[in-house]
């Protein structure tokens, strides 16, 4: 079967648009135990770094350290408050807590 050109056209347009609604005012619930952190730049400092394991352990040291980052444990219910599709992250806000925290979006899962 041949590939119309179109097909990848309307997916390229409604992608955004379904990961945009499911990171607004979603509720999520940890996947697995991973680092949140008050900005997404450290976020992505962590995936830049992640296959030096010296360097992403002193950088994980340093941002836990310095209360940059924290670890959500795995099962924690977050309020997905926003996200970018440029970073692959979502804004998570786990339950209680006043601060929006960026994470991996694959390391969160979508409640309905």
């Amino acid at each position: 079967m041949k590939a119309r050109p179109y097909s990848l056209l309307a997916i390229s347009i409604l992608l955004p648009v379904t990961v945009a609604s499911a990171a607004s005012s979603e509720q999520g619930r940890m996947k697995t135990t991973a680092l949140a952190c008050l900005k997404n730049a450290y976020v992505d400092q962590l995936e830049r770094v992640k296959d030096d394991k010296a360097a992403l352990q002193k950088l994980i040291v340093m941002l836990m350290a310095g209360g940059e980052c924290q670890a959500v444990e795995q099962g924690t219910l977050v309020k997905i408050d926003g996200g970018s599709l440029y970073h692959g992250t979502f804004c998570i806000r786990p339950q209680g807590e006043i601060s929006c925290l960026w994470t991996l979006v694959q390391s969160v899962e979508i409640v309905h």
